[in-house]
């Protein structure tokens, strides 16, 4: 079993689509703020499904601190033992290749796969985006974690009382652990690819954090590679 762990707050159109794109790999594990969203996610999802044993799993819970807000999709997640794990943020999508090339890689004998790239858009610029100085490092999202990374670091990704550098807590662990890992440098290779989409919508990191980032280099691209799903960012843009 495949399980992609989410937590979102507001946002609930471009959720809605990348709920629908992921469904179609394995189960999510979701953590919402709001009684709005939980009242969205139930007349969106599960009210529509007829199946005793959905692929959408949910709860609601407080937005902070952020770190246990995730941890907490995490603890959904291991309660029906999967195989894999991937975390994905709410408006960030994987390519549909995705999960098939990174079984490729985890084929390979590594128990962690990430990718050191991401793709950015906001449905009007479209970029490359990289990490300037660590090669080690993988974005947040499209990290993929197997049962046996998951025990050795028994299952804490996140940092239950941290707000901010959520990511940095799992690699710390991971390499304790002395996890094998394989960090993806280029998309052309490897076939890893994520797209962050930044909408009308409030986000920690906005586009603007990036162009201006010290640690992040932004390659302005035309087109977005075909292996993304369609979006409908803002209700007049699609990419």
């Amino acid at each position: 079993m495949l399980a992609f762990v989410i937590a979102s707050h507001g946002r609930l159109g471009i959720l809605k689509q990348n709920i629908k794109h992921l469904l179609n790999y394995g189960d999510i594990f979701l953590t919402v703020s709001y009684e709005e969203d939980d009242r969205f996610i139930y007349h969106n999802f599960i009210n529509e499904i007829d199946d005793p044993f959905p692929k959408l799993h949910y709860s609601t819970g407080p937005n902070n601190p952020l770190g246990n807000k995730w941890q907490r999709c995490v603890d959904m997640a291991r309660s029906v033992n999967p195989s894999l794990l991937i975390t994905c943020g709410s408006d960030d999508f994987i390519s549909t290749d995705y999960i098939e090339n990174a079984m490729k890689i985890l084929d390979k004998g590594y128990d962690f796969v990430g990718a050191n790239y991401w793709y950015m858009t906001d449905g009007r610029s479209h970029y490359k985006a990289k990490y300037r100085h660590r090669q080690d490092f993988p974005a947040g999202s499209g990290r993929v974690f197997t049962k046996k990374c998951l025990d050795a670091i028994n299952w804490e990704v996140f940092d239950r009382k941290k707000d901010r550098l959520l990511d940095d807590k799992a690699l710390e662990q991971i390499k304790k652990a002395k996890i094998k890992t394989y960090i993806s440098q280029e998309p052309e290779k490897d076939g890893l690819r994520i797209l962050a989409v930044k909408g009308n919508w409030d986000c920690l990191n906005p586009m603007q954090k990036f162009l201006t980032s010290k640690t992040v280099t932004m390659e302005r691209i035309i087109i977005l590679p075909e292996q993304f799903p369609t979006i409908e960012i803002n209700p007049t843009c699609v990419v």
